[in-house]
């Protein structure tokens, strides 16, 4: 991996920045990217454990469909922003909103 590139964190850092999840379904869902070989896993033998997840060169493959996306949400909400307001609320439109 370009060293660059490589984004190494822990367990409680990923927890931290998704707000609302637990420990037990983020590591589920960990696991479950370390098993589809997105994600890599290393694990340390030491007290405390220490675990370092990175992104596998297989999973970088996604990062251009994420990233196309995240271009699209940001302008779909320019252009929501646009015709209904920055401020609006379900109560306004009658509509619910993904």
């Amino acid at each position: 991996m370009n060293g660059a590139n490589l984004l190494i964190t822990y367990l409680s850092e990923l927890q931290k920045s998704i707000p609302g999840i637990n420990k037990k379904m983020l590591t589920q869902q960990l696991r479950e990217l370390e098993y589809n070989d997105i994600v890599h896993r290393v694990v340390y033998n030491q007290i405390p454990p220490k675990v370092e997840y990175s992104i596998s060169e297989y999973g970088k493959g996604v990062s251009t469909v994420l990233k196309a996306l995240n271009n699209w949400g940001e302008a779909h909400m320019d252009h929501m922003n646009t015709l209904y307001g920055a401020d609006r609320s379900r109560k306004e439109t009658g509509v619910n909103r993904l």
